[in-house]
């Protein structure tokens, strides 16, 4: 038992590549993107409800129509990242969100 923990805590594993931490810091600030635009559709519903006078039923339609549609673009995204390539996706993609929140 003793000689198995030495070994196992002794051991390290081949160091990570640079590229790989790349990858995950892009993925991470592209998560955090999403959730901060998430918060913000919620935070500002209940402004919007009030402004169009309608309920918190009608906005609960809003929101997950929103989240929907964002969930069923994953599919034919992934796809797309199958086809042409990750960066030019995530490239494409920061493009169109940067427009659409510039407007």
């Amino acid at each position: 038992m003793r000689g198995m923990r030495s070994r196992a805590s002794s051991s390290s594993g081949p160091p990570v590549p640079r590229d790989a931490w790349l990858r995950l810091a892009a993925c991470a600030a592209a998560a955090a993107l999403l959730q901060m635009d998430g918060t913000i559709v919620t935070v500002a519903l209940p402004s919007v409800g009030r402004e169009l006078d309608t309920g918190s039923h009608t906005l609960s339609w809003i929101l997950t129509a929103y989240f929907l549609s964002y969930g069923l673009m994953l599919f034919p995204g992934g796809s797309l990242v199958d086809r042409i390539g990750s960066r030019r996706v995530a490239l494409y993609g920061l493009t169109v969100f940067a427009a659409g929140a510039a407007l």
